[in-house]
């Protein structure tokens, strides 16, 4: 008999634009296929690790499981999971995040997505990764999935100078407006 062998695959799904406070949802689509000639079962844990400056709040899976996380994480979304041969499930994951402070008033920006030899970097843009173990051996397999935080922008008004009125009262005012997209993605 063929014993169970699990493929695990990440998709980035979508990332809400921020609120003007800096809060935005993030998701994700985990899916785990047994590929194998038999039942078995297996752990999924989910480990969001974004650039510096996006800041995990909280998680909720739904799909093949349903919990919430108060949390930045890891959560464990599933253990001692049953699946048939041939059989896939999925699970949605949507993680609550906000931009630091540094990012809404101007200071610095997101990194995007950055790909590496294995994958997408951890720490960069919305990197998040997807374990699952299985087998009496505990063999351990985990992918990624990275996507862009939206743009943030960030707008600044400088008063530059006020002229002296007129005879008729008028004065000519003038202002420097800075628009700064401070976000991961073209806005």
């Amino acid at each position: 008999e063929v014993p169970a062998f699990m493929v695990i695959d990440k998709t980035f799904l979508s990332a809400s634009e921020p609120d003007a406070d800096g809060l935005f949802l993030v998701s994700y689509a985990i899916t785990v296929e047994n590929t194998g000639g038999s039942t078995g079962t297996y752990d999924l844990s989910d480990t969001p690790n974004p650039d510096g400056n996006v800041l995990v709040d909280s998680a909720t899976v739904s799909g093949q499981a349903s919990n919430s996380f108060a949390n930045a994480g890891p959560y464990d979304l599933a253990t001692d999971e049953s699946i048939d041969a041939g059989e896939t499930q999925t699970y949605f994951l949507d993680v609550s995040a906000h931009l630091s402070t540094d990012v809404l008033t101007g200071v610095t920006n997101i990194t995007d997505c950055l790909i590496g030899v294995t994958g997408y970097t951890s720490g960069n843009g919305l990197f998040n990764a997807a374990t699952v173990t299985y087998g009496t051996n505990d063999v351990t397999v985990t992918t990624n999935a990275c996507g862009d935080v939206p743009a943030f922008m960030v707008i600044d008004k400088t008063f530059i100078s006020a002229s002296e009125p007129d005879a008729d009262g008028l004065f000519l005012v003038s202002y420097a407006i800075t628009v700064e997209n401070t976000g991961g993605s073209t806005g």
